[in-house]
């Protein structure tokens, strides 16, 4: 099933519910199978009310784009997990960046990399976060 046509079927997931370490794979046409560049993980906790993150990578050597993480609506209106970028520690170019989630079973999520460029919207990555 082409990954637009799994998202359009999966559920929006409550935020307050991940947490821990989840495996990252890009999606993409010209790809056999989604792939894993430099061992991609996101990284969720709780702190008190909210959840924060951050993406790691070659086993925790390089972390970076830390965010947090709401129950939000895509531009076609639909409910969404949002995994946030717009956060002063990160550069500035990783600020337009959400990442837009939903489960499509227990500890598996497709995302779509989001970016916001010149005031409008456009998809520019899907990708998998699945539970390690």
């Amino acid at each position: 099933m082409p990954a637009q046509d799994e998202f359009a079927v999966a559920a929006a997931r409550n935020p307050d519910a991940l947490d821990g370490e989840y495996a990252v794979h890009l999606v993409a046409p010209f790809l056999p199978r989604p792939l894993r560049f430099f061992g991609h993980t996101k990284v969720f906790r709780r702190e008190g009310s909210v959840t924060l993150g951050y993406n790691r990578f070659l086993g925790g050597l390089i972390k970076t784009g830390r965010f947090y993480v709401a129950r939000g609506r895509a531009e076609d209106g639909s409910e969404v997990t949002q995994i946030l970028y717009d956060l002063p520690d990160n550069p500035f170019f990783m600020r337009p960046l959400t990442d837009e989630v939903r489960e499509t079973a227990p500890g598996r999520f497709l995302g779509r990399g989001i970016m916001t460029i010149a005031g409008r919207a456009r998809r520019v990555f899907w990708f998998t976060v699945t539970r390690a």
